[in-house]
């Protein structure tokens, strides 16, 4: 019996009409949508690490070879230079120092002499002396030292990346931190404790030799907010700096002045800290090469045929959601799952076997969604289907509990999904996080009652026009 997809003529990237969708395909897109929102959660932070965990656990190699080292090193340098080195320079070279000894003529009245020759200066010029010494480094200290606050508090309310702070963060660094810190988000890896961490990868591929405690604290995250930290001590510093010598106009200027410092940081730590070109090059290859379907199907077989590998991974991976609900002594989930989680893999597995045809729209499918950071991924059946098989113990969760009962956090970065090839779905978020699917005809109802509901208003209730009042 052909599901609702498997019977869409998708050749060649044609449309097929709109029909009413069942009951269990929506359920299974709901899961699949889940599945793809949690595969992007850590894609754009990291996608060093998403590549060897996900795609080809033999780029660490690659990695280790080409990230950009002396991290520790230059993160001092950039902190001794921007925010306790530039103020000293500045009331140096830059700032005005109006209390400088220079010749004067002082006239006596009392005589006839003119033109006493004197050497004179301006008073109260505490602060600007103050600048001009060596002192001046205490004010980089405490504005440094108050901003490492700042990251403390930071740090200690984000998590392992399931709790709602780092949703939060993680929203924030995909929208804003890859505007100013591209190279970054290539060269770090995820967050100490955590499975993405560089202790984790380097253990799990038997590379601990190239390891480094270090690398656990300088991950994306540790090298976005150090970079923060610096252009907040940097912008406090010019605030404390504007205020005193110009009052609260001085303020407005000075936090202008320490914006635009603040940009000029973020380019050279960007260079400092960030990935290579060559590195940044490998990685984006190696996204935009990478077709997930490749790894579960043998094409070059006449017809396709599923690899031999295959069910071993299948049977892996309901084996291990199953456990997950026997340990919250969930019975019956864990027996649906190992029931028909089996079915359920395979039917998407064949899904893209019998659509062969579109699979070179695949191509590019792991890129595009590395780029998905305003929260929306546009995409076509077919790589949706595959994307969703990247990561079966969470389809299968999301699919058997669609309450996500075992899961901390049941939305991630990801809030809206649209597929246009083979039928138009849109694939949103409600008010309680759950993803609702809507077709063509499904957005066409909602309008007509939009409508209707707009005329009721413009023009009075139905009920009052009828009774002529």
């Amino acid at each position: 019996k052909l599901s609702f997809f498997e019977g869409a003529s998708a050749l060649g990237g044609a449309k097929c009409g709109d029909s009413e969708l069942p009951e269990t395909e929506r359920r299974l897109l709901r899961a699949q949508c889940f599945a793809i929102s949690y595969l992007h959660y850590y894609l754009p932070i990291y996608p060093a690490g998403w590549i060897i965990r996900k795609v080809d656990p033999d780029f660490l190699v690659v990695y280790i070879r080409e990230r950009t080292r002396y991290g520790t090193l230059k993160c001092a340098l950039a902190a001794g230079f921007f925010a306790l080195l530039l103020p000293y320079v500045y009331a140096n070279t830059l700032m005005a120092y109006p209390c400088r000894v220079r010749p004067e003529e002082i006239v006596d009245n009392s005589t006839a002499r003119h033109g006493i020759p004197q050497r004179v200066r301006e008073t109260d010029c505490q602060f600007q002396d103050w600048m001009r010494s060596p002192k001046s480094f205490m004010l980089g200290g405490i504005s440094l030292l108050t901003s490492g606050m700042v990251w403390a508090a930071f740090d200690f309310l984000v998590g392992t990346g399931e709790h709602r702070t780092d949703v939060m963060s993680y929203k924030l660094l995909d929208k804003y931190g890859s505007y100013f810190l591209p190279s970054v988000f290539y060269n770090g890896l995820g967050r100490h404790g955590t499975r993405h961490s560089a202790y984790a990868i380097f253990e799990d591929n038997d590379q601990l030799v190239h390891y480094s405690w270090l690398h656990d604290y300088l991950g994306t995250t540790d090298y976005v907010m150090i970079c923060a930290v610096l252009a907040l001590s940097m912008c406090i510093s010019c605030v404390v700096i504007g205020y005193n010598l110009g009052g609260i106009r001085g303020v407005t200027l000075g936090a202008l002045c320490g914006y635009a410092i603040a940009l000029l940081e973020f380019r050279i730590m960007n260079y400092a800290l960030g990935a290579s070109d060559r590195l940044v090059a490998q990685i984006d290859g190696e996204l935009k090469s990478f077709q997930p379907q490749k790894a579960m199907i043998d094409f070059h077989a006449h017809p396709p045929v599923p690899k031999p590998d295959l069910q071993g991974k299948i049977c892996l991976a309901v084996e291990r959601a199953a456990v997950r609900y026997d340990e919250v002594s969930n019975m019956q989930i864990a027996s649906n799952i190992r029931a028909e989680g089996s079915d359920l893999l395979n039917r998407v597995v064949q899904r893209l076997i019998d659509r062969m045809d579109s699979r070179f729209m695949s191509r590019s499918c792991c890129y595009e969604l590395c780029f998905a950071r305003q929260g929306s991924f546009v995409t076509d059946k077919y790589s949706f289907d595959a994307l969703s098989m990247m990561d079966m113990n969470c389809l299968l969760c999301a699919y058997f509990d669609p309450e996500l009962t075992i899961y901390r956090r049941k939305t991630h970065t990801l809030e809206h999904i649209y597929i246009s090839v083979p039928i138009n779905l849109y694939f949103l978020k409600d008010n309680s996080g759950k993803w609702v699917v809507e077709t063509n005809e499904d957005m066409k109802e909602t309008l007509a009652k939009s409508g209707k509901r707009l005329q009721e208003e413009k023009r009075g209730h139905g009920a009052l026009q009828d009774s002529g009042v």
